[in-house]
C-alpha cells in the first residue's frame, strides 16, 4: 500500500462537512457531533511507549533497550501528532493493575485502555555496528504501533541512522551509539507521523469475496492490501480494562482489485457469526517487511505516495454515510485542557494566606455544558505531587472540580485535611451526569465503572514554602460508536432501545509546575501611621524591614501616593535577593532613578509602601484576585509621612 502523506486541509474540510451534513439529521447530538473513536488516526494520538527490545548482536552496550524507549519517547513528545503517556504513569498502572511483564498483545491492548490511550508503541534495535575512520556507530531501529481498538499493528517504521564523523574521536562507542539511537528513533517516528492510516467504511457486503469499501485508488489503496473490519452494529464486546462495550472486531479483510473510489475485497479471517455489514469500520493493515527474526506480523513498508484525499471523495463519503445512517459518536475520552495549565501564586489585597492558583483552558474538543444523548465535559480531577512527573494516583488527587466551564481552583494552604466522597453517575435515558458529594473515609482510593465513577480522596491544604507541580484530568461522558443495547432488545412498539449513559472517562494528565507556595510578607518597619516612628521618615536613608517569607529568594519595594499602588503613581526599587539565615529582610529604595526624595518632593500627602516576595524559578509569575500578572506577593501596604528636606544646592 502506497503511504499517504497527511493532508491536514482535507481532514478539516471532511470533518466540517460532516458536522455540517449529519447535525441536522442527527439533532439529538446537539453540540456534541464529533468523528469519535474510530475516526483518531488523523489526529494526535495518545501513545504507551511500552517496551523496546535489543536483538542486535553485533555490538552490546548497557542498558541499550532502556535507551531506545526513553529515545523514543522522547522523540514523540516533540512531534505533533503524538501525546506519549509519562513513564511514571504506565509503571504506576502496571503495579496497580498487577500486569505482569512481559505483556502480550491483548495485555498491552488493556494497558492502553487502563491509560486511555489509542495505541501502544514497542519495537526492536535490530543491528547495531560501530567502526569506521572517523569512528561512528550505525543503528537500525523497528518502531510498530498496535492498535487498542482493534488490536492489530496499523502502523510503524523501520530506520537506520549514523552518529556524526568525529575525527580523533577515543570516547566510548556507548556515545556515539546513543546518538545514532536518538537519530534513528526521530527519523522512525517522523516517518511514522507523516504517515496517516487509511479509514473508511463497508459500502456493500455481499458474499465473502464480494465485498466493497468506500477506499480505493485515490487514497493509495493496492490489490493484496488487507483492512480490519469493526462492527458497528450490536455484535460488542467488553474492553477487559474498563468492562466499556464496544464495537467487535468482525474479521480482516484483503483487498483483490481497485477503482478510483473503492475496493474489491474477500475476507481472509474471521468467520460464521461474526457477520461484515453495510457501514462497519475499516482500519489498513500493512504486512511488507518483517519485524525482527520470529515475529509474524509486518511493519508499514514500501514506497510514500503524494496520493491526495480530494473533495469529491469526501463528498462521496458523507452521501454514503447519509444513506448509510451511521452515527458519529460524541467523544471525550481523549479531551484535554485546550492550551494548558497554570499553576501561580495569588496575591489578593487584604488575604494573608498563601494561595495557589491552578487554572487551565477549557477543552476545545467536546462541549462543555450538559448535552442530553451526547458526550460532555463532566468536570476535571485536580492533582498534586513535588516531582515534574509524580504519578497519578488517589493519593495525588486533592479535588474535583465539577462543571466544563469550571476551569480554575484555589490550593489554599489554610485549614486541615479535607475527606471527600465524590459520586459521578449518568442516566440512561438522558445521558445526563449526576455529581454528589459526601464525608470520604480518609483513605484515598477510587473506582471507575463504566457510567461511574467514585472519588474518595483527602484535600489537603498545600504547605507553605515548598515547591509544587500540578496536574489536571478532564473527566468526560462519551457514548459509545452505537449507543443501542447489545442485547437488540426492543422497547414497546418495537423501537430499538438505547442506552445514552456511555462511559465516564478520565484523559491523560496535563501537567505545571514548578511554583512556590508562598504567603505575603509581614511589614515591621517604618510602622503604620500614626504610630510612633511613622512621622518624618528619610526616604533616602531609611532601611525598610519586613518578614523573610518561606521559599521566596527575591524581594521588591513599592512607595506610592495611592494605596491601591497604579503604576503611575507608584515607584518600584531594585530586586532585593534573600541571603543567610534572618528571619528578618531590610533594604533600602534604590534603583529609582534618582533619590527617592526628589520623586515625592512636591507630594504633601502619606506615602504607602509594601514588599512584594516570590520564587525565581516559579513556572509563572504571580498574578492577583482577577488573573492579571503582578510579578510578586504583595504584603499588606503601610503609610508614613516623609521628612521634607532640603532642595539640592545647584
Amino acid at each position: 500500500m502506497n503511504r499517504i502523506v497527511r493532508i491536514r486541509g482535507a481532514r478539516a474540510v471532511a470533518n466540517f462537512l460532516i458536522v455540517a451534513i449529519l447535525a441536522p439529521a442527527f439533532g439529538f447530538m446537539g453540540s456534541g457531533v464529533a468523528l469519535g473513536q474510530y475516526n483518531r488516526m488523523a489526529r494526535q494520538l495518545t501513545v504507551v511507549v511500552y517496551n523496546i527490545t535489543d536483538v542486535s548482536i553485533e555490538v552490546k552496550v548497557d542498558d541499550l533497550a532502556a535507551l531506545a524507549r526513553d529515545a523514543l519517547w522522547n522523540e514523540m513528545q516533540q512531534n505533533r501528532w503524538f501525546q506519549p503517556v509519562p513513564p511514571r504513569d504506565v509503571q504506576a498502572e502496571l503495579e496497580r493493575s498487577k500486569l505482569s511483564l512481559p505483556l502480550s498483545e491483548g495485555e498491552q491492548v488493556q494497558l492502553a485502555g487502563l491509560l486511555n490511550a489509542d495505541v501502544v508503541a514497542s519495537g526492536y534495535v535490530q543491528a547495531v555496528k560501530v567502526g569506521g575512520d572517523p569512528r561512528q556507530a550505525q543503528v537500525t531501529l523497528q518502531v510498530f504501533l498496535l492498535d487498542r481498538l482493534s488490536g492489530e499493528y496499523i502502523n510503524g517504521a523501520t530506520a537506520t541512522e549514523s552518529s556524526d564523523p568525529m575525527p580523533g574521536y577515543e570516547g566510548p562507542d556507548s556515545a556515539l551509539v546513543s546518538e545514532a539511537l536518538k537519530k534513528a528513533a526521530n527519523s522512525a517516528v517522523e516517518t511514522i507521523g507523516r504517515y496517516e492510516v487509511p479509514e473508511g467504511f463497508i459500502i456493500t457486503s455481499g458474499t465473502e469475496r464480494d465485498i466493497r469499501i468506500s477506499l480505493g485508488e485515490r487514497e493509495g489503496v493496492e490489490p493484496g492490501d488487507k483492512f480490519v473490519v469493526i462492527g458497528r452494529t450490536t455484535d460488542s464486546a467488553a474492553d477487559p480494562a474498563t468492562q466499556q462495550t464496544f464495537p467487535q472486531k468482525q474479521g480482516v479483510i484483503q483487498v483483490s482489485e481497485t477503482r478510483p473510489t473503492y475496493s474489491l475485497c474477500k475476507r481472509v479471517e474471521g468467520g460464521r457469526g461474526f457477520p461484515i455489514q453495510v457501514g462497519d469500520f475499516v482500519r489498513g493493515l500493512y504486512y511488507e517487511r518483517p519485524l525482527a527474526e520470529g515475529m509474524k506480523i509486518k511493519e508499514p513498508g514500501g514506497r510514500e505516495s503524494k496520493s491526495r484525499k480530494n473533495l469529491p471523495k469526501v463528498i462521496g463519503v458523507l452521501v454514503l454515510l447519509i444513506l448509510f445512517g451511521i452515527l458519529i459518536e460524541s467523544n471525550g475520552a481523549h479531551a484535554s485542557p485546550g492550551i494548558g495549565v497554570r499553576a501561580q501564586s495569588v496575591n489578593i489585597p487584604g488575604l494573608p494566606n498563601a494561595m495557589t492558583r491552578v487554572h487551565w483552558d477549557p477543552s476545545r474538543q467536546i462541549p462543555l455544558a450538559p448535552v442530553q444523548r451526547a458526550g460532555y465535559v463532566v468536570g476535571y480531577e485536580v492533582h498534586r505531587g513535588t516531582t515534574p512527573e509524580f504519578p497519578i494516583t488517589p493519593n495525588s488527587m486533592i479535588m474535583f472540580v465539577e462543571g466544563g466551564q469550571q476551569v480554575q481552583f484555589d490550593d489554599d494552604s489554610t485549614g486541615g485535611a479535607t475527606p471527600w466522597l465524590v459520586t459521578i453517575t449518568t442516566d440512561g435515558d438522558t445521558g445526563i451526569v449526576t455529581v454528589t458529594y459526601d464525608a470520604g473515609s480518609g483513605t484515598p482510593n477510587w473506582d471507575f465503572a463504566g457510567d461511574t465513577i467514585t472519588y474518595d480522596y483527602v484535600q489537603t491544604p498545600p504547605q507553605i514554602g515548598r515547591t509544587y507541580y500540578y496536574a489536571i484530568r478532564v473527566v468526560s461522558k462519551k457514548l459509545g460508536a452505537q449507543p443501542f443495547d447489545p442485547t437488540g432488545g426492543t422497547t414497546g412498539g418495537g423501537t430499538t432501545t438505547i442506552d445514552f449513559a456511555g462511559t465516564l472517562t478520565p484523559s491523560v494528565a496535563t501537567r505545571c509546575g514548578p511554583v512556590m507556595t508562598i504567603e505575603p510578607p509581614v511589614l515591621q518597619f517604618p510602622p503604620d501611621r500614626p504610630d510612633p516612628g511613622s512621622t518624618d521618615v528619610n526616604l533616602d536613608t531609611v532601611q525598610f524591614e519586613w518578614s523573610r517569607v518561606a521559599g521566596a529568594d527575591t524581594y521588591v519595594i513599592e512607595v506610592s501616593t495611592d494605596r491601591a499602588f497604579p503604576a503611575n503613581h507608584t515607584v518600584r526599587g531594585s530586586a532585593i535577593f534573600a541571603s543567610g539565615t534572618s528571619i528578618t529582610m531590610s533594604g533600602r529604595l534604590t534603583g529609582v532613578g534618582g533619590s527617592p526624595s526628589t520623586l515625592f518632593r512636591n507630594w504633601a500627602g502619606p506615602l504607602y509602601w509594601r514588599v512584594g516576595a516570590k520564587y525565581s524559578l516559579d513556572q509563572f509569575p504571580p498574578i492577583d484576585g482577577r488573573g492579571n500578572a503582578v510579578e510578586y506577593v504583595f504584603s499588606t501596604p503601610r503609610s508614613f509621612e516623609a521628612l521634607e528636606l532640603p532642595p539640592a544646592g545647584p
